[in-house]
């Protein structure tokens, strides 16, 4: 998976948001259907919002809500599911030629304009991170992993 952290201005296509919301959906979840989660994606002007106090210009901004302590019994649980949700998302943008940026420091500010934007209640939802997609320009980051070792067969 790669990620990056500048997008060229060019919108991306409303089936390609589809099929990345889609991708989302299918995320595992270990207490099976239905998932206890909301994702959105802002496209409209809104999204500058988000991505001006994120610093990262971006066309598309995906925000996974996830429910409360209704079916998962605590905010670790809750993360664990957003997190399949981001690589599900991730994984199939990389798929489309589109790239990722994924920002877990969502500040208090941040959240409350993406609960505003939303429509859905910061008392019922979490919001763990806010992922950010477009056209990649520039090389992805490097995030400082080295690969130690291949398995072949």
């Amino acid at each position: 998976m790669r990620i990056y952290n500048k997008f060229k201005a060019k919108d991306v296509d409303k089936d390609a948001v589809d099929v990345l919301i889609r991708a989302g959906f299918y995320a595992p979840y270990g207490y099976n259907p239905p998932q206890p989660w909301h994702i959105v994606a802002v496209v409209s002007d809104r999204r500058k919002e988000i991505t001006d106090k994120l610093g990262i210009y971006a066309p598309v901004v995906i925000l996974p809500f996830v429910v409360k302590g209704i079916m998962l019994p605590n905010h670790l649980a809750n993360i664990g599911s957003a997190s399949a949700i981001a690589v599900n998302i991730a994984y199939q943008a990389e798929s489309m030629d589109l790239g990722v940026y994924i920002e877990p420091n969502v500040s208090d500010e941040v959240k409350y304009l993406c609960f505003s934007i939303s429509g859905l209640s910061e008392t019922n939802y979490d919001l763990p991170f806010v992922i950010l997609v477009g056209y990649p320009e520039g090389n992805p980051l490097d995030l400082g992993g080295k690969l130690d070792y291949v398995i072949r067969r």
